[in-house]
Order: structure tokens, then sequence, then C-alpha cells
């Protein structure tokens, strides 16, 4: 049967025509459905995230992309869309427009302005707690059931959680509050004596050290022996 054959045969068939096909018709029949469906899976390619930047002056395209290759906003934003949630579709974000939003990050970081940094680590300490609640009831489960060596593993992951989040809560703390650098300067003043620490002492020349080379004026009488 030829394709133009199975293409009418396929428009004209009705429910009752489809129950009573057998063999090699319904073989070809099958087979041609399926493959159709298959081809046009096939052809449907995966959108690549498109990457749109401006060249600098006297700048080729391909140094062009090799400078933005080495900058750490793309590769970020490079990693962001290849480790994606699952629940997220990796067409919906534009390549662009995350490398934009890091390179604004960026500069908020130039100019002290650490809020994002406090609030990703303030969101991953709720992250770290939960997982330390998580560990510690599967470890509790485990005890009770009698599987103590599953326990120890599970309280033991549960502890680092628990040391890991107490770690981000003093960096959130650190940020809020950085430590302050005091430099300071010690004067020691005595009786007919001032001491000045942190400052360099000059030795003065030592006159015993200057060499003369003239001779002394004989002064005695001219009589006397």
């Amino acid at each position: 049967m030829t394709d133009e054959e199975l293409d009418g045969k396929l428009e004209s068939l009705t429910e009752e025509d489809i129950e009573n096909l057998e063999g090699d018709e319904l073989c070809e029949l099958v087979e041609r459905v399926y493959g159709e469906q298959e081809e046009d899976e096939d052809d449907e390619e995966p959108e690549k995230p498109e990457l749109k930047f401006k060249l600098r002056n006297s700048e080729t395209h391909e140094q062009g992309l090799a400078r933005i290759a080495m900058e750490p906003e793309v590769r970020a934003a490079v990693s962001m869309l290849i480790v994606n949630n699952p629940g997220f579709d990796q067409g919906a974000f534009d390549l662009t427009a995350l490398i934009e939003e890091l390179n604004r990050q960026t500069v908020l970081i130039k100019n002290k302005d650490l809020s994002r940094a406090e609030e990703m680590l303030t969101v991953q300490t709720h992250t770290l707690d939960l997982l330390f609640n998580r560990l510690a009831v599967t470890a509790e489960a485990n005890i009770s059931e009698g599987y103590l060596e599953a326990a120890n593993t599970y309280l033991k992951l549960a502890m680092k959680a628990q040391a890991q989040c107490r770690t981000t809560w003093e960096a959130v703390a650190k940020i809020q509050n950085p430590p302050v650098i005091n430099v300071t300067r010690q004067t020691n003043i005595a009786k007919n004596q001032q001491i000045n620490n942190g400052q360099e002492i000059e030795n003065p020349p030592n006159e015993l050290s200057e060499v003369n080379h003239e001779l002394l004026p004989d002064k005695r009488d001219a009589g006397t022996t």
C-alpha cells in the first residue's frame, strides 16, 4: 500500500473499521501513525538561551565572546539555567536579563549594600533549620525501630545542619554589626622625658665617629722638658 493510499485510508477510517483491521494492514497503519508522531517529536529542538552583548571599541566578535565568557556574572547565569529547579521552565528565563540582574547585585555589593546577602543568608538559615528538624525526626524513627546505626548517621547529619545554621546566623550578625578596628597611638610622658610609640627614631650622628687627621697644637712651654 502506497503512502497516498494509507493517508486516504486513515482519513476515511471509522471506529468500526479500526476494530475490524487486522494483519499487515493494521501494522502498516499503526506504524504510519506513530512514525509521524515520532518525526514531529524529533523535529522539536529545545530552545537555546540567547545571549546579547555589546562590543567594546575596536573589539571583534570573537574577542567579545571571550571577554564575557570570563565574567563571573555570565558563568553564574549559565549555571543557574543548567542547575534549575524542576518547577521552572528553562525557557522562561532570559539569559541576558539574568546576567543584567546579577550585574546589578554586584554593583550593590561594591557600594557596600549587603541587603541581598543578608536576605540570602536569612533564608538559608530557615532551610538549614528545616533540614535539622527533618533529620532529627528521621533519627527518632530509626531509634524506635531499633536501627541504631542508621539513627546515629541521621543524628550526625542533624547536628551538622544545626551547626551550619548557627554559623550562618553569626554571618548575618557580622553583616549587621561589623567589627570596629581601632588604630591608636600611645604617648608616654615622664619627667623631662617623652616617649612616642609608633614613630621612627632617628639616631643622631656620633661626634666621636667623625675622623679628623689634623695634628693637635702643642701648648706646652718651650723651656719645659
